[in-house]
């Protein structure tokens, strides 16, 4: 039997709703946390999980060398119907991940032993900070080793199924946080534990699933097979290149920040970074159900179709961003003011420097899905390591030399963004997707851009005259700007099928409202 992977823009519409719709829950668990935990707790000991969190971030990496191709690989042999092939992957990464697993647990162990020396901490908080480095890294451990038999929902596009899956961990998470928080005591240690619990649960749960959905991922000892471990090894070099670059960007401020500034510096720039963070995460959810199809793209050689995605989807991901971004930085001191007070107001510049680059980043938003439907990560790696490494030198330079603290971080993230995108990412996008810059900038920048600016100076209008200094004020704000950015887009930014689609939405709706 030939198997095939599906390519439909309605399921793949689908899978992305329900990927945001579970990030939206998973940011409302954040956002109530931190706001809980640091209205009761010191900035001292609020800062040791950002502190463990990048101190840990090596864990993932270490990883992303042998699962970094499990799901491209086993996508690629699904749609073309070689069972043999997914066991043979399952069978050789498996005994390299138990491997793997079992140094990181020992690299883990003596992390949590030497904590206070490896992570500055004060000794009042060196217990909490390595029951927590120990809570993590079994749990990152346990999804390591399970990570070959997870990918049958990933390679079915199940992502309906893998949301609800991480919906039940939130929930498992959220009741554990409540239940410790509330009855217990108010301690930083409670997220790890939570964490630690629900992730392993899910993780476990997938397991089942998948082999149910993909019998072909089982263990067979005998199917080890040399060359695949080459063949996955490699694309995971570049992989975890890749997420090494990114762990730079999420481990370096604040671990430069805990060393050279304060934990004031640290906590502010966490809180800004949050929402930052949140955004990234959340776009990676949305596109992650495009992955698949995209790799399906490639092994057809449907260029015309991996053209379409690149414009459209870097189009669709400026809408979406700039509906969020540019609120949150017009109205950035009263967001941050409101949810955590005045003491923490730096916080707000440091939201605002780290969403500038947004609209710099999306446009470009589909290269890094290319890059990975064609197994051509190694350009990608390269450039998003050296703009990492100029970047960490710069925030040295601006908190170290300059003292410009939580801000300066921010401050050198919005340069190297500015300084690479126009001069080697955006090139490298066009290549993969071969198109020209005059055709991206009219089919993809200025449709994109263009109802972001125009709300941009309403919301700055009622920021000046209302002067919002409530929740429901600053809802009501954002509404009539986001009704002025849903006007433009959909009058002058749409190309001529989402016009008829958008026509064929409006005489359903007057046909449902009609009085007739």
């Amino acid at each position: 039997m030939r198997l095939r992977v599906e390519i439909s823009k309605r399921l793949a519409l689908i899978n992305s709703g329900s990927s945001l719709l579970t990030h939206l829950v998973r940011i409302s668990v954040i956002l109530w946390l931190h706001q809980h935990l640091l209205r009761r707790v010191s900035p001292e000991e609020y800062s040791i999980y950002p502190v463990v969190i990048a101190a840990i971030a090596i864990v993932p990496l270490l990883a992303s060398l042998l699962t970094g191709g499990l799901g491209r690989y086993t996508v690629e042999a699904y749609a073309r119907g070689d069972e043999r092939r997914i066991t043979q992957i399952v069978s050789t990464m498996f005994p390299l991940l138990m491997v793997c697993g079992t140094m990181i647990l020992l690299l883990g162990g003596l992390l949590a032993w030497w904590a206070d020396r490896v992570l500055a901490i004060s000794q009042s908080w060196t217990y909490d900070a390595s029951l927590m480095v120990v809570l993590l890294v079994f749990s990152a451990v346990a999804q390591l080793v399970l990570a070959p038999f997870s990918v049958g929902l990933y390679v079915r596009q199940k992502f309906v199924w893998l949301n609800l899956i991480q919906l039940g961990t939130e929930v498992i998470r959220l009741g554990i946080l409540v239940v410790l928080l509330t009855s217990v005591s108010t301690r930083v240690l409670w997220v790890a534990v939570a964490s630690a619990v629900a992730d392993v649960g899910g993780a476990i749960v997938q397991v089942l699933l998948s082999r149910r959905l993909v019998p072909a991922l089982v263990l067979r000892w005998e199917a080890f097979h040399l060359r695949t471990a080459r063949e996955l090894i490699s694309f995971g070099l570049w992989t975890t290149m890749l997420r090494f670059a990114g762990m730079l960007n999420a481990a370096a401020n604040p671990l430069i920040l805990n060393r050279l500034a304060t934990a004031m510096d640290v906590t502010c720039y966490s809180v800004g970074a949050m929402i930052v963070s949140q955004l990234r995460r959340a776009s990676k959810f949305v596109t992650f159900p495009l992955q698949p199809p995209l790799t399906a793209m490639h092994a057809t050689d449907d260029r015309a179709g991996m053209r379409w995605a690149y414009l459209r989807g870097g189009r669709y991901a400026l809408w979406v961003a700039l509906l969020l971004v540019v609120p949150l930085i017009v109205f950035r001191h009263e967001v941050i003011t409101l949810y955590i007070g005045t003491n923490y107001e730096r916080a707000a510049t440091v939201m605002a420097l780290l969403l500038v680059r947004v609209p710099i980043r999306y446009g470009n938003y589909m290269m890094g899905l290319l890059a990975t439907a064609t197994a051509q990560l190694r350009p990608v790696a390269i450039r998003m390591m050296a703009n990492q490494l100029v970047g960490i030198g710069l925030t040295l330079y601006l908190v170290g030399a300059l003292r410009q603290g939580a801000v300066g971080s921010a401050m050198a993230a919005l340069i190297v963004t500015a300084a690479a995108q126009p001069l080697w990412m955006w090139r490298l996008g066009w290549r993969m997707a071969d198109v020209t810059p005059r055709q991206w900038l009219r089919e993809t920048i200025r449709p994109g851009l263009l109802p972001g600016f125009v709300a941009a100076t309403v919301w700055m209008g009622l920021k000046l005259f209302v002067m919002p200094t409530t929740w429901p004020m600053i809802g009501c704000c954002v509404l009539g700007g986001a009704s002025c950015y849903a006007v433009v887009l959909l009058a002058f930014c749409l190309e001529p099928d989402e016009r008829r689609f958008r026509n064929h939405m409006m005489r359903k709706a007057r046909h449902i409202f009609s009085w007739r």
